[in-house]
């Protein structure tokens, strides 16, 4: 009888220890729990990720598109090239006359050569040396007439001499004036019109390269190709899209707080952005809106379906791109 009574102790002894841990434990959930809600509040939102509508800067036809929906690009990739046969053509033309408009202008900064020089001289040399002896000749023959009175030589004679004196005389200026031309070099006047063809020339070609770089679409940062408007052999221009780039490099997440968790968001200040599967990631408050604005409908707590609530975007630091647009997060801000 005393055994058994024993027995029946012993085991009240332990459901009364079990029940008290049971409690203890009980407790110590409770208190971490509501400890852990007292130094934290969470609030909802969504991803956000920017986008980039791509168009080709210039007008053609599309000779290549070289990403679809989904691939990932990096900053300088080449996306899309318009055909440029024409702009090639016509510049290799311009470039072909910037070489002649080049050498002519060298030619005329240069000016005559030495050799050139030294025949216009001996040309001046020469003509001074016919119109000498064609004076000479019509003193003679003016001299002879004068004294015989027109018997030793006739009047023609005179006249003969005295126009090839003259002819003389207009073929030494002539000379003289070719001399100094070569020997002075070629007129400013005309060195500048060559450099204003040159530069004329070179300008058209940049503008012909500008327009054959245009036809090339580059990526302007990392991202995502989330959509492909356009198709190899489509017309494009500066109008028209070709791509829409989602940027892996910035996201964020739009959520709304109420007027009692506005203390929690300052500028710049820490908070933990959770989402799929208990991940967690490290963000930055980058925005708080000045306005209180009605609580839109894709908030899902319910006790916020009537607040006022103000926007804020906090910076998602998501190194492993695992962040996703419109995906659903938690924002932990703590107290």
């Amino acid at each position: 009888m005393l055994y058994i009574q024993g027995a029946c102790m012993k085991k009240l002894l332990i459901s009364v220890v079990t029940v008290l841990l049971a409690c203890l434990l009980v407790g110590y959930w409770y208190v971490g729990y509501y400890q852990e809600k007292a130094s934290t509040t969470k609030v909802y939102g969504n991803v956000d990720i920017y986008q980039v509508s791509l168009a080709f800067e210039g007008s053609g036809r599309i000779v290549a598109l070289n990403y679809r929906e989904g691939a990932r690009v990096h900053k300088g990739d080449v996306l899309g090239k318009l055909d440029t046969t024409n702009q090639e053509l016509v510049l290799a033309q311009k470039l072909t006359s910037k070489d002649i408009a080049q050498e002519k202008l060298t030619l005329l900064r240069n000016g005559f050569r030495v050799e050139e020089i030294e025949a216009a001289r001996a040309r001046l040399n020469q003509a001074k040396a016919q119109e000498h002896l064609a004076q000479i000749t019509y003193n003679r023959k003016a001299r002879v007439f004068k004294n015989t009175h027109g018997k030793g030589i006739s009047q023609a004679e005179v006249d003969e001499a005295k126009a090839a004196l003259d002819v003389a005389i207009a073929s030494t200026i002539a000379a003289q004036n070719d001399y100094n031309l070569k020997k002075s070099g070629n007129r400013i006047e005309e060195i500048r019109l060559a450099e204003l063809e040159l530069e004329l020339i070179t300008k058209e070609i940049a503008t012909l390269q500008d327009t054959i770089a245009r036809a090339t679409l580059i990526a302007p940062q990392d991202g995502v190709i989330r959509t492909r408007y356009a198709e190899v052999g489509d017309m494009a221009s500066p109008s028209s899209l070709a791509y829409g780039l989602l940027l892996t490099t910035d996201k964020w997440v739009r959520a709304y707080v109420d007027y009692n968790q506005l203390p929690l968001v300052n500028l710049g200040k820490e908070v933990t952005i959770s989402f799929a599967n208990g991940k967690t990631l490290t963000g930055k408050v980058g925005f708080i809106s000045d306005s209180a604005e009605f609580t839109p409908k894709n908030v899902e707590t319910e006790d916020l379906r009537t607040n006022l609530v103000y926007e804020v975007r906090i910076v998602a630091t998501d190194k492993n791109d695992e962040l996703r647009l419109g995906m659903p997060v938690t924002v932990i801000l703590a107290k």
